[in-house]
């Protein structure tokens, strides 16, 4: 299996541990959000599915996106000039 790693802080979400603590909260949210009561089994289940998400979707831009970006925004205004 593939190691995801966050290459702008080298944090590797595979292997975060969720504490007790972080769970207890977790689980305190989703009920007051929906309700619903779950198990510390399932709530587990659930906050890794949702860490696994973040992890897929969070990409921090790096220094070159942002250089690129930049040049782009200093380009289109000299352009319109």
């Amino acid at each position: 299996m593939e190691k995801n790693i966050n290459k702008f802080n080298k944090i590797n979400l595979n292997s975060m541990k969720i504490s007790k603590e972080r769970l207890a909260e977790f689980m305190e949210l989703i009920e007051i959000k929906t309700g619903e009561q779950l198990s510390e089994q399932e709530a587990l289940t659930e906050a890794e599915k949702l860490l696994r998400i973040i992890s897929i979707i969070y990409q921090p831009a790096t220094i070159d996106d942002y250089c690129s970006a930049l040049a782009k925004k200093m380009f289109l205004k000299t352009r319109n000039v």
